[in-house]
């Protein structure tokens, strides 16, 4: 299997180098590509994951709000204390997943 290298002057994408030989190779973009592909579909099945997880919490933070809203008056203090606490962590968990689906997005159009 021939191992390919890129200049340090040039994209990864642009213009590839055979180690053997050291000959310019014009086509190394799909070479490039084809190599990483599993990191490719890594991203992707993380991604997928990220989803899942993001609908997740988003549906437990929407019911946990409007279970406030609804049940404010009606409930001891201490419940809608933990009420907001909780409230409080599943928009910050929210946040963080949306974040680490935004650096999967930006490490796949790296690839």
């Amino acid at each position: 299997m021939v191992q390919w290298k890129t200049p340090e002057n040039y994209e990864s994408h642009e213009l590839g180098f055979c180690i053997h030989d050291n000959t310019r190779v014009d086509s190394c973009e799909i070479i490039h590509h084809n190599k990483n592909m599993p990191k490719i579909d890594r991203i992707k099945e993380e991604l997928s994951w990220l989803k899942i997880v993001f609908s997740v919490f988003i549906a437990i933070d929407v019911s946990l709000v409007a279970w406030l809203a609804r049940n404010y008056d009606k409930t001891s203090g201490v419940l809608i204390i933990f009420g907001f606490i909780a409230v409080v962590v599943f928009t910050s968990v929210v946040v963080w997943v949306n974040r680490a689906a935004m650096r999967r997005f930006k490490e796949l159009e790296e690839e």
